[in-house]
């Protein structure tokens, strides 16, 4: 293989520029304080992030979240239930498709935009817009005239609900259907909380 210019055994870090180990805690506060230029070989230092709470503070936040999870999933069944009749009372035909579509659109498209927003400003702050403008959503669905109200309706629903495509599967196999704007800010509330040696 030598003769393609592939050597059979690689370079050792050193030549790469490349240190190996963990800095001492010297090393790190003084590559922090000096800073560095762009194109310098300073180490990168990792910092724990996790935000270990007392056992009291986990199940608090936990039964909390829990709340979060329960209601959204709630008006997944309360909606598929009385879309029939939904249906029905507003003469919407092939139209009533939309509810569900509509819904489904705009948690889709949404979704992503939560866990940017909940880097930006916070997990809590994330979570809370997330339920109020769910709750928003359902609340001018219950009070909609029309099919096309109820559409737009489900749409805002869907923007604070937003689908989280891998706890759905999970949900999949439970029968429920979820939304999540509100659970994918659950999970990452949990990955904040508990590490993931005690997961």
């Amino acid at each position: 293989m030598t003769n393609l210019g592939i050597s059979e055994k690689p370079p050792p870090m050193a030549e790469l520029g490349v240190q190996e180990g963990f800095p001492s805690e010297a090393e790190a506060n003084a590559s922090k304080t000096t800073g560095s230029a762009r194109g310098s070989k300073a180490r990168v230092v990792l910092t724990d992030q996790t935000n270990l709470l007392p056992f009291n503070k986990i199940v608090l936040v936990f039964l909390s979240l829990g709340l979060c999870i329960v209601v959204s999933s709630l008006d997944s069944v309360v909606v598929a239930t009385a879309l029939p009749t939904i249906s029905e009372t507003f003469d919407a035909g092939a139209v009533i498709s939309w509810v569900p579509a509509s819904f489904l659109l705009t948690s889709t498209s949404f979704q992503p935009l939560y866990g940017r927003f909940s880097d930006i400003f916070g997990r809590k702050a994330a979570l809370s817009v997330s339920m109020v403008v769910f709750m928003i959503g359902n609340l001018i669905a219950g009070f909609s005239k029309s099919i096309v109200q109820l559409i737009i309706a489900r749409g805002i629903s869907g923007a604070g609900g937003g689908k989280n495509l891998l706890f759905s599967a999970f949900l999949i196999m439970l029968d429920v259907k979820s939304q999540g704007g509100i659970i994918s800010m659950c999970q990452i509330v949990v990955s904040d909380i508990v590490t993931l040696r005690d997961r």
